[in-house]
């Protein structure tokens, strides 16, 4: 989605600082001018990437837009998948058109035959290691597991490289306080999807994720550390 008040609904506020930021609202590449239109942010590079359609002859500018998330899905569902399942939010071509450049860039999926397992790489450009790192792996680690459901494979790593990781002056009193705790047991992953979601498309499969389709079993936690998101 390229709407803030859709992930609002959805219960994620992440994005409402960088909203209200005069750069992007006042800037030529948000047609739009309004509070809620992100522009093209992850969801768009992702579901409707625009490149040049290299089928057409030399030197004739067609564009194409591809659904990267159908395409790696249709891939790994494949007998003999490739190592080439890549979903790519860097489009240089739009950096400029988004609320905020992807951060995260990109990620692979590798499925492995032979153990029926599917890993993931990301790969990410700036990295905030206190606020935005763990809401990427918890990002990261849910959307491994919904893949291997929907293409039958079993959950396998999720490698994350990182680079410029920072944390913020007034992230460091909360950076103590977290290394003062100590780890809990990891909980585990549920998800429900519809009987048929084997033959569903990516369309049918996110709208048929809900609320309670998903969840965190043995879930344990410690009180909550609250920090201000820094720019």
């Amino acid at each position: 989605t390229t709407s803030l008040k859709r992930f609002q609904e959805l219960g994620c506020n992440v994005w409402n600082k960088n909203m209200t930021d005069p750069a992007w609202l006042e800037s030529p590449h948000n047609p739009v001018k309004d509070n809620d239109y992100m522009g093209r942010i992850y969801g768009a590079q992702w579901r409707d990437y625009c490149g040049v359609d290299d089928s057409v002859p030399l030197g004739e500018s067609v564009i194409k837009h591809i659904d990267q998330l159908q395409v790696a899905l249709d891939e790994i569902r494949k007998p003999m998948p490739g190592r080439r399942i890549i979903v790519n939010a860097w489009n240089p071509a739009e950096l400029n058109q988004a609320v905020l450049p992807p951060c995260h860039v990109m990620f692979q999926l590798l499925p492995h035959r032979a153990t029926n397992t599917l890993h993931m790489t990301m790969s990410q450009r700036s990295c905030d290691l206190f606020l935005g790192i763990p809401f990427n792996i918890a990002s990261y680690a849910t959307l491994l597991h919904l893949f291997a459901r929907w293409a039958g494979y079993q959950a396998g790593t999720l490698t994350m490289f990182l680079a410029d990781v920072h944390i913020y002056e007034n992230h460091l009193m909360q950076v103590l306080e977290q290394l003062r705790r100590k780890p809990l047991l990891k909980p585990v992953f549920i998800y429900n999807p519809p009987s048929d979601y084997r033959t569903m498309n990516i369309d049918e499969l996110v709208a048929s994720i809900q609320p309670n389709s998903i969840g965190l079993r043995d879930y344990q936690h410690h009180p909550a550390i609250k920090a201000p998101m820094a720019r």
